[in-house]
């Protein structure tokens, strides 16, 4: 593999996830997160430090798990834009 075809590979596959996003299925997923989260900082509010530590612990290791979900979203569409822009540069400068 050629490192034209890893970029190729990069560009489809963040493409790829960035038209998934608008589906009714990665709609509703992404959606129940953002829920999630937000039904997670509410309970957090509740909890008491000295008798729930470890509950707290527990809330916040799963608001970090949905928050790094986004990013690698985010990071995997912006790692493929980032591709298309390397491949269409490439080829601007072998037409020159």
């Amino acid at each position: 593999m050629t490192p034209h075809d890893d970029l190729l590979g990069l560009a489809r596959l963040g493409a790829d996830i960035e038209a998934e996003l608008e589906t009714p299925l990665f709609k509703y997923v992404l959606g129940r997160m953002v829920e999630r989260v937000d039904e997670l900082k509410e309970k957090l509010v509740d909890l008491c430090p000295e008798q729930q530590a470890s509950e707290i612990r527990r809330t916040q290791a799963e608001i970090k798990r949905f928050d790094c979900m986004q990013q690698d979203i985010e990071q995997i569409i912006n790692d493929g834009r980032q591709a298309y822009r390397e491949i269409v540069e490439a080829e601007q400068v072998e037409d020159l």
